[in-house]
């Protein structure tokens, strides 16, 4: 019998996309914080690929869009953040690019 992955996401209580601001760390710095507040994942046990940057017209800021993909049952969020299935989810049109190209194991 073939399993078909689910896709979903780890996302705050809220149900919105985890979000970090790089300012002061390096990437890598800033993404190892963000596992460790959101989840029981490790950096070094993830390869966090970009998939896409978002500019919205106007803006200063350009969105940097990461995934990494990991085996069912071995992501376990922390408080304040809960795994929702692509079904489940709201989707800003501006990231649906970046869901859609995102490779799936």
């Amino acid at each position: 019998m073939q399993v078909i992955p689910t896709v979903a996401f780890l996302v705050k209580e809220s149900g919105e996309f985890v979000d970090k601001y790089i300012s002061t760390k390096t990437v890598p710095d800033t993404l190892r914080q963000l596992l460790f507040e959101s989840c029981n994942l490790r950096y070094e046990t993830v390869e966090p690929t970009i998939v896409d940057l978002i500019h919205e017209e106007g803006s200063n800021e350009v969105e940097a869009v990461y995934s990494c993909l990991v085996s069912y049952g071995i992501l376990v969020p922390k408080k304040g953040y809960k795994i929702v299935t692509i079904d489940k989810i709201n989707i800003e049109e501006k990231y649906a690019k970046s869901i859609q190209s995102t490779p799936r194991v």
